[in-house]
């Protein structure tokens, strides 16, 4: 790719290890963003839940308020 001397190899060699490191350390990236988006998506269904029981637990008792 970059001609046929022994530094143009050195260079291809070099350029394909740093893109073949570049490339793992995207994959952890990813990997630890679906992570994460995974535990988001767990406390907002969480949070979710909590907020329609304690709607109702509020429903519950401004109904059986004599006040």
């Amino acid at each position: 790719m970059f001609g046929g001397f022994p530094a143009a190899s050195s260079f291809a060699e070099a350029v394909g290890a740093s893109h073949a490191d570049h490339v793992k350390m995207l994959q952890g990236h990813q990997e630890s963003l679906g992570n994460l988006a995974g535990n988001a998506d767990t406390i907002a269904t969480k949070f979710t839940e909590m907020d329609h029981n304690n709607a109702s637990a509020l429903r519950a008792i401004r109904c059986n308020s004599t006040t």
